[in-house]
């Protein structure tokens, strides 16, 4: 599936969510814009991310563990991700529940291109999509 094809959307977005509240959120406000698909955990964020092609994903770092996988959560995706020169252009935001500072250099490090802090409201999830899409094409 090419969702580059898709006139209604301008681009592709995966979000990486394991808490339902907030993935429903995040789906919601994007869908009226974007092509929006969605992961609960690690492995099936990797799965989507290898079979479709995204142009952003917003991804949860404390990811729940799924029984009988190896347990990935958001810093592990981004590591594989990162590690695959065909993903390198595509941007990926971390969204986390920890308030330390400390850890926002962390994201950036690890590859993240931004992250935003829970709780979101809907025009911060919105914004931020559209500044980091913006930039990626300029």
């Amino acid at each position: 599936m090419n969702f580059q094809n898709n006139k209604k959307h301008r681009a592709a977005i995966l979000v990486v969510e394991d808490d339902p509240v907030t993935a429903h959120l995040m789906k919601r406000v994007l869908q009226e814009r974007y092509f929006v698909h969605h992961a609960t955990y690690g492995h099936e964020a990797l799965k989507l991310i290898y079979k479709y092609q995204f142009d952003l994903a917003l991804m949860d770092i404390d990811l729940d563990d799924v029984r009988g996988e190896e347990y990935l959560d958001g810093f592990d995706v981004i590591e594989r991700i990162r590690g695959d020169k065909n993903f390198s252009s595509m941007i990926i935001i971390a969204i986390t529940n920890n308030p330390r500072e400390s850890l926002f250099k962390d994201f950036i490090e690890a590859g993240f291109n931004d992250y935003v802090k829970k709780p979101v409201s809907p025009q911060q999830i919105m914004e931020l999509v559209e500044k980091a899409l913006a930039l990626k094409q300029e």
